[in-house]
């Protein structure tokens, strides 16, 4: 089955997953003046929505330094996004020393708020056992608390350890029930994963079908290959 590659989560940020919009990309020198301003002046939202613009460079110089700068701006006001991009951040070592153990500390900082992203990110690194012990236990405890908020990344996620026994007994239905979830909310991941399934036989009845339906869907531009 399909797993995930991690990157930053933002509102500008693509994972195939659907984050909170809280506008659009800078087009003037006064729109960047007022944001600049704002977040001066201490807005949280918009320190990391500043953060996220020179991340990627929408409107200003790329500059991962300011990116972090305002990141952690907006981390210090417990703002929960910020969290998890500084601990993505600093997992992959983008704009920081690559740390788990500081990926760790922002993670476990967005799950105490009871941020789904802090929780879901918080299960890849217990499933790792990257900057904590490992633990499959724990790592589906945190994914089914993001499943339950509407992160479809963490129930595909429960789907692949049901699909390959990990951490808990192997069960293609239940693996089956969690893709088909994620898929019917459009998650990519899910829809694949569920076209395999169906290509195989695994858990339902071999369907052709319905294979070729959910890895259209799940394919860019919906095109597959032949």
């Amino acid at each position: 089955m399909k797993i995930y590659q991690k990157t930053l989560l933002a509102s500008l940020f693509c994972l195939s997953l659907s984050l909170p919009a809280y506008s659009t990309s800078l087009t003037s020198h006064d729109a960047l003046q007022t944001l600049i301003t704002q977040a001066q002046a201490g807005s949280a939202k918009a320190q990391y929505r500043l953060g996220s613009d020179y991340f990627y460079g929408n409107g200003v110089d790329r500059s991962y330094p300011q990116a972090i700068k305002y990141f952690k701006l907006a981390a210090q006001q417990k703002f929960a996004l910020a969290l998890d991009n500084l601990g993505i951040a600093y997992e992959n070592g983008q704009g920081v020393k690559q740390s788990y153990s500081e990926a760790v500390k922002y993670y476990r900082a967005a799950a105490k708020q009871g941020d789904p992203w802090g929780y879901a990110l918080l299960g890849d690194l217990y499933a790792e056992g990257h900057g904590v012990k490992k633990s499959e236990k724990m790592a589906i405890d945190y994914y089914k608390k993001a499943a339950k908020l509407g992160v479809t990344w963490a129930v595909d996620k429960l789907g692949i350890l049901y699909d390959n026994g990990v951490g808990v007994k192997k069960s293609y239905i239940k693996a089956k029930d969690y893709f088909q979830k994620a898929a019917a909310q459009g998650n990519k991941n899910a829809q694949y994963n569920l076209g395999i399934m169906y290509q195989q036989g695994l858990g339902v009845s071999e369907n052709g079908a319905k294979a070729t339906k959910y890895l259209t869907e799940s394919a860019p531009n919906n095109e597959i290959e032949a």
